[in-house]
């Protein structure tokens, strides 16, 4: 790499956190694969070829997706280098965190909108769950107990003790973010998620489904082991 490459790199700082307020840049993050490119690029300039292997798909299939990223000024060109004859591009997250304000989620400026913000926080909710599954799958998780942790809790309480708890969870959160240094030997994931339950949900169904197929396979003289 030669100087003024490694100059124009150097002269990029990616913000602290990127505040997404708009609908084109929300629809941009509808997809998880770009939400892992995102990820990828948090770290440090990648070129696409390199982003495949990290994520371990075809680069070709990330083609479209990085332009729709940097149209959306999520991701930014950084540099370019000739390599093998050819010109190759590195990119960089525009931001070391990205944040979907609350009010996105309100529906006050409309039902398209609202629409897109849930959709992208069940996308990013389906990307942690396919890491946490990594995790598993791969032993990770099992080989770290100290630094794993996954729970689920449901209570009842007060309004103002549920502001209370959102506070001191905030905190953590700041705390967990102020964590992040460049060369840290582990990465760690934490997706934090508190809600007033709806009054009425229906359950996933795709479960239901399972759940129904398991019932016939047990009906079936199965071993029971699917119920």
């Amino acid at each position: 790499m030669s100087d003024a490459e490694h100059n124009q790199e150097d002269a990029f700082e990616p913000a602290e956190v990127f505040v997404i307020e708009d609908l084109e840049t929300l629809r941009a993050c509808l997809h998880p694969l770009r939400l892992a490119v995102l990820e990828a690029l948090q770290e440090q300039a990648l070129n696409v070829a390199q982003v495949g292997e990290r994520l371990g798909i075809r680069s070709t299939t990330l083609y479209y997706h990085v332009r729709e990223l940097e149209k959306a000024g999520l991701i930014r060109l950084v540099r370019t280098a000739i390599e093998s004859g050819i010109q190759t591009k590195y990119y960089r997250a525009v931001a070391r965190f990205y944040r979907l304000p609350l009010a996105m989620l309100q529906g006050g400026d409309g039902q398209e909108r609202l629409d897109a913000s849930v959709e992208l926080v069940m996308t990013t909710l389906d990307l942690t769950a396919w890491h946490l599954r990594a995790a598993l799958v791969q032993g990770v998780f099992s080989q770290h107990p100290d630094m794993s942790l996954v729970h689920r809790w449901i209570v009842r309480t007060t309004p103002q003790r549920a502001r209370e708890f959102k506070q001191r969870l905030q905190e953590l959160i700041d705390l967990f973010q102020s964590l992040d240094q460049e060369g840290g030997e582990v990465t760690l994931e934490f997706t934090p998620v508190l809600f007033p339950h709806a009054s009425r949900a229906t359950y996933p169904q795709r479960r239901r489904r399972r759940a129904a197929r398991s019932r016939g396979e047990a009906g079936r003289g199965g071993d029971g082991s699917h119920s």
